[in-house]
């Protein structure tokens, strides 16, 4: 932040907040800048909980310590101000608090902490605190006998992983104490390919034994648990509302091909439609390519958006006795090179993933991963070689901003 002309020889800095990350720019501003700079601390409460084993605190395993913020700042030459700060003013450089004081500053140092929020919905979180997020009270089920399966879990991305695997071994130290082991079935559930793998493939194989002597499951399937659960919820969502955005709009010309899929070494077949900019319309998964299948997928496509003015196909004889049928022969187009490749690429992030996931192994796995992909991709292909960047930029934050509207 740009400083303003002195009129005296110590710079004021704000802190607001009196978590650890307070505390700690406090402590480094006093060792690296010294006298040259007036510290004032304001905080909503005067004491610093400091839980160093607050993931025993449910089990009576931990214990709070408590620490005078004003004692702490005296000691790093900082002053002290009890009071929440309700605004900035940013022109005048003034903090305002809510006794109506305003304090002013040269610099300005927020650090109000991290908004809680619940990881896995409908889950117990742990926030570190023992009479928070209801862990106290699974720990008193656990003791009287009333809960007989407990999972612990975590949600994918960036996180600490070490908690939970900490909870799952106190909780077992605990039922083995009180008797209660018995019956009682407790499971790790992880997105991580080794138990507490950022220490290493050794450490993580350790952890595995360790939680198998114990007794405590542990299972690698937490993102595929949760992307079955609301993947095709998303997916609906995002297609309606696709489908009421192209409604009125008339359907130009649409690309039809299918490909080959293995499963458990049997042939099956993936029937996949585009409209003219390559939007995937439908994805069908068929176990023949006969007329009958193609009849199926074009009056499934039709009767959700209507008849194109033009549809685009390859040899494959089906596309042509299923128009027929329809009557809708006269607007088949299956001639000349290159014609179809709007179909023929569209079938490549497909590909990708299916060599990721190591191929399908059901018909009915193969039908609700392909249409899944097929809408979520449409919502965030952005066509980034088309479009300038700022373009591009505006239109995949409209994108975020709208997935994170329905994973609300």
């Amino acid at each position: 932040m740009e400083g303003r002309p002195q009129h005296s020889a110590r710079l004021p800095v704000s802190i607001v907040g009196g978590g650890v990350a307070g505390l700690e720019a406090m402590v480094a501003l006093r060792d690296l800048a010294g006298d040259r700079v007036e510290v004032e601390l304001h905080v909503p409460r005067r004491e610093f909980a400091y839980r160093p084993l607050a993931v025993g605190e449910p089990f009576g395993a931990g214990r709070v310590i408590l620490f005078d913020l004003g004692e702490l700042a005296a000691r790093a030459g900082a002053s002290f101000r009890l009071g929440s700060v309700i605004a900035v003013d940013a022109d005048r450089r003034h903090v305002v608090t809510r006794d109506g004081h305003e304090v002013p500053y040269d610099y300005l140092l927020f650090s109000p902490g991290a908004r809680m929020l619940w990881a896995v919905p409908g889950a117990v979180t742990f926030w570190g605190v023992a009479d928070e997020g209801g862990v106290a009270d699974v720990v008193r089920r656990l003791r009287e006998r009333e809960l007989r399966r407990v999972v612990f879990t975590m949600p994918g991305g960036a996180i600490w992983p070490l908690p939970t695997y900490e909870l799952a071994l106190l909780a077992e130290a605990e039922l083995a104490r009180v008797g209660a082991r018995g019956g009682v079935t407790l499971t790790i559930v992880t997105p991580e390919d080794v138990p507490l793998g950022l220490f290493g493939v050794r450490a993580g194989e350790r952890i595995r034994e360790l939680l198998a002597e114990r007794g405590i499951d542990i299972c690698h399937e937490t993102v595929r648990l949760w992307w079955n659960r609301f993947g095709p919820v998303f997916a609906a969502e995002i297609k309606k509302r696709r489908r009421l955005l192209r409604r009125g709009c008339p359907e130009w010309r649409w690309h039809l091909d299918e490909v080959f899929v293995k499963i458990n070494g049997k042939t099956h077949y993936l029937w996949r439609a585009v409209d003219h900019e390559g939007e995937v319309l439908e994805v069908v998964a068929t176990k023949r390519r006969d007329r009958h299948a193609a009849l199926a997928f074009l009056k499934k496509l039709m009767k959700r958006y209507g008849r194109p003015h033009r549809v685009v196909t390859d040899r494959l004889p089906s596309y042509g006795a299923a128009m027929r049928v329809i009557g809708n022969a006269g607007r088949q187009e299956c001639t000349g090179r290159r014609i179809n490749n709007r179909a023929e690429n569209s079938h490549q992030p497909f590909r990708r993933r299916e060599r990721g996931m190591l191929r399908f192994r059901s018909m009915r796995t193969l039908q609700r991963f392909a249409s899944v992909h097929g809408t979520v991709h449409n919502h965030f292909n952005q066509e980034r070689h088309l479009t300038s960047r700022d373009i591009y930029k505006r239109n995949r934050s409209a994108a975020l901003a709208e997935w994170n509207t329905l994973a609300a």
